[in-house]
């Protein structure tokens, strides 16, 4: 298994105070990694379910990348937008000083290296400040550093808690996770969708019909429903390929039991707010180049180019035993 990374450097950001020019971006990658799961603390129950944590590591492969880790990005300073965000709300007594705190400690946009971006974590002074300064008492900061994926290598906390169906009683149930993190809902979403519902991806029940399959990624803290589109040949195997369309980013839109994806704030078609599932950072899942999106999106920017080709996101399952084969 593997998994590619990809970054839009941006390109003009010394222009970010002209209201005549749009922020203009340029894809890198990808960065490629070799990604292998280990299930950990396993424990079988009576119930016919079992409970189990998850590692995953990654290992960078330089032949199959288009770059190095070494690559430099320009992108947006992550920690002071977040604490930005996150004091959205708040009264002005209190967004005072911690926009004091942001204007003479930290920068809008950083310029680093792809490794720092990833894994290795960059710091930024907002962040070693968080617990002296008051004005950052309410804001929860959990890492020494900034890094999409700061500490999660080689570790068995991230992913969280799984309890699943192991099929032991009927085959049909095999894969179905029952809990996450010890509850059946998420506290990240309400209603229906903070439902746990589907596989973790890894297993599935027999015989799978040309429907729609369901499977729960916490990466994002939700399940996510992917309809049916074509059998595939994949290296001599037949599979079923099930496609991620517009349901999974929309938040009422186009299916009105989506309005709880809203979380607080009801975006056009394609973006989902999933800033509760990052400790309130402004974390907005899309396809990417925001592809199947209101074209909102892209007229804000340069440099996005949606194409179902390389952007369409699906799982291709063998019918028969039903493993993930793509």
């Amino acid at each position: 298994m593997y998994i590619q990374f990809y970054f839009f450097n941006w390109t003009n950001e010394g222009e970010l105070e002209n209201a005549n020019s749009k922020p203009s971006f340029e894809q890198k990658g990808p960065y490629r990694f070799n990604e292998f799961h280990e299930k950990v603390n396993v424990t079988f129950h009576d119930n016919n379910t079992v409970s189990f944590k998850q590692v995953r590591r990654w290992h960078f492969d330089p032949d199959n990348s288009n770059g190095t880790l070494d690559d430099i990005i320009t992108t947006l300073n992550l920690p002071p937008l977040t604490a930005a965000f996150v004091a959205r709300d708040w009264s002005i007594f209190m967004q005072g000083p911690l926009s004091l705190v942001i204007s003479q400690t930290s920068k809008r946009h950083v310029t680093k290296k792809v490794r720092e971006y990833l894994f290795e974590g960059y710091d930024d002074s907002l962040i070693s400040l968080a617990d002296k300064l008051p004005a950052l008492a309410n804001i929860e900061i959990p890492f020494d550093k900034f890094g999409w994926f700061y500490k999660r290598n080689n570790s068995d906390e991230y992913d969280g808690f799984f309890n699943m169906d192991t099929g032991a009683d009927d085959i049909n149930k095999v894969g179905r996770l029952r809990n996450w993190n010890f509850a059946n809902r998420t506290k990240f979403f309400p209603s229906s969708c903070g439902m746990v519902n589907g596989s973790a991806g890894e297993l599935w029940p027999p015989g799978q019909t040309k429907t729609n399959i369901t499977m729960f990624s916490p990466d994002i803290c939700r399940s996510l429903t992917f309809d049916f589109t074509e059998e595939v040949d994949v290296h001599g195997v037949t599979g079923y390929r099930y496609s991620g369309g517009r349901n999974i980013v929309d938040n009422g839109t186009i299916n009105a039991d989506n309005w709880c994806f809203c979380n607080g704030e009801c975006l056009p078609v394609g973006v989902v707010n999933a800033s509760s599932c990052r400790y309130g950072a402004p974390a907005f899942v899309s396809y990417p180049h925001y592809y199947m999106a209101d074209p909102y999106y892209a007229s804000l920017v340069d440099g996005m180019r949606p194409d179902k080709e390389k952007h369409q996101f699906y799982v291709t399952l063998e019918p028969v035993r039903n493993k993930t084969v793509l």
